[in-house]
């Protein structure tokens, strides 16, 4: 009786997960926004972005210059699944961001965390070249 409810409950995830897939609209031709760059001083473009329908489509960081996060979620698309429609979105809306060369994914309300925009960039770079991974978490 465990393992048939063990099994129907994860077959019951699935499904669900299946469906907040395919519910999500798709926004990957989302143009990219001037204000939601950063350009460091080697000239590597920096790229923010959030998934989040509460926000507007350009929402402020707190970095100084003032920039933006590109808000990748459409306007009034009900907000499934938490973190998995977060990714979900990103994995779509990826593709349209070839010419950027660091791209950071931000929850919708935690980003600033003290540090200037370069140091944030060369403590990216520091991880990147310590484990060999240019994903970050």
């Amino acid at each position: 009786l465990r393992l048939m409810l063990r099994l129907l409950t994860s077959l019951l995830a699935i499904l669900w997960a299946l469906l907040l897939l395919l519910q999500t609209k798709n926004n990957t031709l989302s143009p990219l926004h001037a204000k939601a760059t950063y350009r460091t001083s080697n000239g590597r473009k920096v790229y923010f972005v959030l998934a989040d329908d509460r926000f507007d489509l350009l929402s402020p960081l707190q970095f100084k210059p003032r920039l933006y996060r590109h808000n990748i979620a459409l306007q009034h698309e009900a907000y499934r699944g938490g973190t998995l429609w977060k990714f979900w979105k990103m994995y779509r809306w990826i593709a349209s961001a070839a010419a950027i060369d660091i791209v950071v994914f931000t929850d919708s309300d935690v980003i600033f965390g003290g540090c200037a925009l370069e140091d944030f960039v060369a403590s990216y770079d520091a991880i990147v070249n310590a484990t060999g991974c240019p994903i970050v978490a």
